[in-house]
């Protein structure tokens, strides 16, 4: 599975990313963000995996925690993270050739 991510700050586009699900721990980095995810267990039992991703915003001082479903979206999706700071994301489900 890959992540879109468009971060928004005070309603502007403040940094895009794309990441790659994975088992192990993987981090990704630009000027502006820091973003490690990895696939986790679902302990809701909802599902067997789900997708979590820590986001970092440096120049705000704030971090994100947040669990996404594994699966395709049919949109994109929209999370107010705090006052400041909204995420859009965009799960785009692995194909088998």
């Amino acid at each position: 599975m890959q992540v879109h991510m468009r971060l928004y700050l005070d309603g502007d586009l403040f940094e895009t990313l794309v990441v790659n699900a994975s088992e192990r721990e993987t981090c990704a980095e630009t000027e502006k963000l820091t973003v490690h995810h990895k696939l986790v267990e679902d302990e809701s039992d909802v599902s067997d995996k789900i997708f979590q991703v820590w986001l970092k915003v440096p120049t705000t001082g704030m971090e994100f925690l947040l669990h996404m479903p594994i699966g395709q979206s049919e949109d994109w999706e929209v999370l107010s993270l705090d006052d400041s700071h909204t995420l859009g994301f965009y799960r785009l489900a692995a194909t088998s050739s």
